[in-house]
C-alpha cells in the first residue's frame, strides 16, 4: 500500500516506551527501551564536556536548497560552494555531529566503527555532487555499504534518521544472506516495523532524484509480513526513516533527538543483523538463547 506524505518529527523526549513485539526474547522484558534510554542519557551526560556540535548554521541548513536539477550545472554549483559554505560550515558542523554521536553510542555499543572517515559518505561521487550529506554508524570492520546502518542524512528538508540495508555490487552474497534472514524472521521484523510506524517512522524508497526534487520518495505501508518481504526483495533495500524538519536543526539538542531515534530503532537494527553480528556483546535489546 502506498502513502504520499512523510510525517516530520517534532519535539522528541528520551524516551516514550512502546509495546514489545511478539515472539522475540528481550532483556528486561517490558523495560528494555527504558533501560537503553537510561544508558544513552548517562553516556550523553558523561560526554557533554567533550561534545563539539552546537547545531547547524543557516549556511548548512540551506546548503542544498539550490542544488541544480540539470546535471551539467552541478559541478559549477559545487565549485561555487565548496570553498565557502561547505568547508567553513557544512563540513565541520556535520562531522562534529557524527563524531559526537559516535563518541556517545560507542560507550554503549563497543562494536560500532569509530573512525570518522569510515562512517562518512562522500559529498561528491563519480556521478557528481550529491544532493544530501550522509553518514552511517555501522559495525567495526564492515564496509558500511554492505552492513546494517543507523544513518543520518542532511537534506534540504531536514535530517533523515533511521535504519538502512541494501544490495550493493561489492556484497552480492551479503544481500542473498540478508534475504534469507529476512524471510526467516519476517514476522518479528514486520511487527517491529508496525511499532516504528506508530512512532512516526516510514517504510520508504528514496532515489537521488528525490533529493534533487525535494521529494520524500515513495512511502509504503505493507499490510502483511509477506508484503513487506516481497517489497524489500523487489526494491533491493530496506529503508525505515524519520524526518527531523529544519526547525530541529539549529541547536545542539539535535543530538538528543537523534539519540532518541537510536533508542527507538535499535531493536530493528538488531533484528536485521546477520550471523556475523555478535549478539552476546552487542545486543542491547534482543538476545538469542
Amino acid at each position: 500500500m502506498l502513502k504520499k506524505s512523510l510525517p516530520h518529527g517534532g519535539e522528541l523526549v528520551i524516551l516514550d516506551a512502546v509495546g514489545v513485539p511478539f515472539g522475540v526474547v528481550y532483556m528486561d522484558e517490558n523495560n528494555y527501551k527504558e533501560d537503553l534510554a537510561l544508558k544513552v542519557k548517562q553516556a550523553l551526560a558523561s560526554m557533554k564536556s567533550q561534545l563539539k556540535f552546537r547545531g547547524f548554521s543557516e549556511e548548512s541548513i540551506n546548503f542544498y536548497n539550490d542544488f541544480p536539477a540539470d546535471r551539467k550545472e552541478r559541478y559549477v554549483w559545487w565549485n561555487s560552494k565548496s570553498d565557502s559554505e561547505y568547508k567553513l560550515f557544512l563540513k565541520p558542523e556535520f562531522e562534529a555531529l557524527i563524531e559526537d554521536l559516535t563518541l556517545i553510542i560507542s560507550k554503549i555499543d563497543s562494536g560500532i566503527e569509530t573512525k570518522l572517515n569510515l562512517n562518512l559518505g562522500l559529498p561528491v561521487i563519480r556521478d557528481g555532487p550529491r544532493a544530501h550529506r550522509w553518514a552511517a554508524l555501522h559495525s567495526k570492520g564492515r564496509d558500511k555499504r554492505i552492513d546494517v546502518q543507523f544513518f543520518i542524512n542532511l537534506t534540504s528538508k531536514g535530517a533523515r534518521v533511521g535504519i538502512y540495508f541494501g544490495k550493493h555490487k561489492i556484497g552480492k552474497e551479503s544481500w542473498k544472506s540478508f534475504v534469507r534472514h529476512l524471510h526467516k524472521n519476517k514476522e518479528q521484523i514486520f511487527h517491529e516495523l508496525n511499532n516504528l510506524e506508530m512512532q512516526g517512522y516510514v517504510f520508504i524508497n528514496t532515489i537521488h532524484d528525490d533529493y534533487i526534487n525535494k521529494s520524500d520518495g515513495v512511502i509504503y505501508s505493507p499490510t502483511s509480513s509477506q508484503e513487506m518481504y516481497e517489497h524489500v526483495c523487489n526494491n533491493e533495500e530496506i529503508d525505515i526513516v524519520r524526518v527531523l524538519d529544519i526547525t530541529n536543526l539549529s541547536n545542539k539538542f539535535l543530538i538528543e533527538k537523534i539519540l532518541e531515534c537510536f533508542v527507538q530503532t535499535r531493536l530493528m537494527y538488531e533484528l536485521l543483523q546477520l550471523s556475523k553480528f555478535n549478539h552476546y556483546s552487542r545486543a542491547l535489546i534482543s538476545r538469542q538463547d
